[in-house]
């Protein structure tokens, strides 16, 4: 059924532009797109974030579609996979994460310490936990260490197409209403 579901987003969503997602030589990108929910590990605070605190992942990431165009619903996540490039290290790095204004304070930027490896992929990915955070619009993730970019994604998160719902993409369901 996952695959149903892989199908039906790469249908629906073009495909990664190029020009959306850069990366400094330092850098190796993975797979860029539209992620399922996983697990939650726990959390780790986060104070510069709408909620204080940004959740840790089990398992390992894999997005149905390589895309940067989202649609928005609640519980469907997005981000970039990412490692540091061989011979690379970098002991801690700050995710800056930009959208438009949402919640109650219109919070426009959000942002979280990371600690990149040259071992393992690592990501970053952007949930739909509450309906506030669901908002349109341009979202671009920044990986940024001693004030240099290392990598910009650029998400464009649209209306959802009719008849595509979270179910469809996540759960194997119908697209047919």
């Amino acid at each position: 059924m996952m695959k149903l579901a892989a199908l039906t987003a790469s249908l629906l969503f073009p495909s990664l532009a190029l020009a959306e997602v850069s990366a400094e030589p330092e850098i190796v990108l993975g797979e860029v797109g539209l992620h399922c929910p996983y697990r939650t590990a726990g959390s780790v605070p986060a104070p510069n974030t709408a909620y204080g605190a940004v959740d840790e992942i089990d398992g390992e990431p894999a997005a149905i579609s390589q895309t940067t165009v989202i649609p928005a619903l609640l519980d469907m996540g997005f981000g970039v996979e990412y490692r540091l490039a061989d011979g690379v290290s970098l002991p801690s790095a700050e995710v800056q994460l930009t959208h438009p204004p949402m919640g109650p304070n219109g919070i426009t930027v959000q942002r979280w310490t990371t600690h990149p490896s040259s071992d393992d992929m690592g990501f970053t990915i952007y949930r739909f936990d509450f309906p506030e955070e669901v908002v349109t619009g341009k979202w671009t993730f920044e990986l940024v260490a001693d004030g240099k970019s290392l990598f910009k994604a650029e998400f464009d998160v649209i209306p959802a197409p009719p008849g595509v719902t979270f179910e469809s993409l996540c759960m194997g369901g119908s697209l047919l209403s």
